[in-house]
């Protein structure tokens, strides 16, 4: 069992549940209610309020699209699906939207594809033509698998 640490900030034993990982396996060495209020006085700071500016304009439509989503699917309006790439048939899935601006426009894919999309491995333009039957089509010089 993973043994806790003692804050360098506030000098309190804290056990793992309240302390950030590093990706080394480590653990940080500030525990997360120090974090979280250095971070709310970073973004008091100018920079800060510029820093939270410029991700509000790069993802503004995000944050609000995933909520949307999370709330349709607890309520069972939109319910989650297999992955809908040809021949997986994966339950663990995760969303991907084409465009934010159509919160419940979400095609539901397995991490291996979403991750492959995102690589550009998958050819997002051809997906949204064909959006509404969720067929997929691999981009032919990574893949042998042509669609009929």
């Amino acid at each position: 069992m993973p043994q806790g640490r003692v804050c360098t900030k506030c000098d309190i034993y804290r056990e793992p549940d309240m302390l950030y990982k590093l990706p080394n396996g480590d653990w940080y060495c500030w525990c997360k209610n120090c974090m979280k209020e250095k971070k709310k006085k970073y973004h008091q700071t100018a920079k800060g309020k510029a820093s939270l500016k410029r991700n509000k304009k790069k993802h503004g439509y995000k944050g609000l699209c995933r909520r949307i989503v999370s709330a349709g699917f607890k309520e069972n309006i939109l319910p989650r699906s297999q992955c809908q790439a040809p021949g997986c048939s994966l339950m663990k899935v995760q969303g991907h939207h084409y465009d934010y601006m159509r919160p419940i426009d979400v095609i539901w894919l397995c991490q291996h594809h979403h991750s492959a999309l995102h690589a550009s491995v998958l050819d997002e333009k051809l997906l949204i033509k064909n959006r509404f039957n969720h067929a997929f089509y691999y981009k032919t010089e990574y893949f042998d698998i042509i669609p009929g």
